[in-house]
């Protein structure tokens, strides 16, 4: 199958009900996830430091006047559930009890599904023969709450942020909710991103431990940089865009990027 036939099977069945799935080469398994460093979200009148046996009274206000409407998306950062407690997925060959390589797919700023990756863990998965695991950064995707994917809800609130704030630049639907909340509180960028970086070793310290079922615990995982552009229209958010016109070029460039994963996991053997 070629690109687009992959993402739009993938698609179909990646947000279907049930913890184990198979499409073609792959299977795709559910796990949940808990964050333990929640608690450094702020939000709380009281914090407690378990290295030093010390409680700490927060002593800053949650957020300032500036960016906030009444009723809108400023929701305490430590009282979203859906960040706190989650799912991820993992792409796996089929047949492979425990994979023994894994590759970490982490999305881009700001995003709020993950239809676009579907392929490319697919194509990892085939051409390394490694686990992918698709993990949610702090606050994105399936973590967070869907009040703030709502276009109608978001369209509203944007429109009322325009008239509040008139120099405000290119606000729009998909941006709102993430742009309000750190308009209200611009530390909220570094807290979330130091909660996703301890989610991460989280991660790895529980497949490390054998916890994952579906990952040895003697995995190698390695990551590579490379920068990559392609002679069709495109985007650093979206590299292989659903465009008929220039299909054959971005299924040769799908297969391009991916075969240069599958060589650099395959040559690590």
């Amino acid at each position: 199958m070629n690109y687009s036939e992959n993402y739009h099977h993938l698609k179909d069945i990646f947000y279907q009900e049930g913890l184990n799935k198979k499409y073609d080469t792959i299977e795709i398994h559910e796990r949940n996830f808990e964050s333990l460093s929640q608690m450094i979200l702020p939000g709380a009148e009281d914090y407690f430091c378990t290295q030093h046996q010390l409680k700490i009274k927060s002593e800053f206000a949650f957020n300032s006047v500036a960016g906030t409407i009444k009723d809108n998306v400023h929701i305490k950062d430590i009282d979203v559930t859906e960040n706190h407690k989650f799912k991820y997925r993992i792409f796996k060959p089929a047949g492979v009890q425990k994979a023994k390589k894994v590759t970490l797919l982490i999305h881009g700023f700001n995003e709020k599904n993950w239809d676009k990756y579907l392929p490319w863990a697919k194509s990892i998965c085939e051409t390394t023969q490694s686990a992918v695991i698709l993990f949610p950064l702090a606050f994105h995707m399936q973590r967070a709450p869907k009040y703030w994917s709502d276009k109608r809800k978001m369209y509203e609130l944007s429109q009322s942020r325009n008239q509040k704030f008139p120099n405000v630049v290119a606000s729009t639907l998909s941006n709102v909710a993430i742009s309000m909340r750190l308009h209200a509180m611009p530390q909220r960028f570094m807290w979330s991103g130091l909660q996703a970086y301890y989610d991460v070793i989280q991660l790895l310290e529980e497949c490390k431990s054998g916890q994952n079922e579906h990952i040895d615990k003697d995995f190698g995982i390695n990551i590579p940089v490379e920068e990559l552009n392609f002679d069709y229209p495109y985007s650093h958010e979206n590299p292989f865009p659903l465009n008929r016109s220039a299909q054959n070029k971005i299924n040769d460039a799908f297969k391009n990027v991916f075969q240069k994963v599958g060589d650099f996991y395959n040559s690590a053997d």
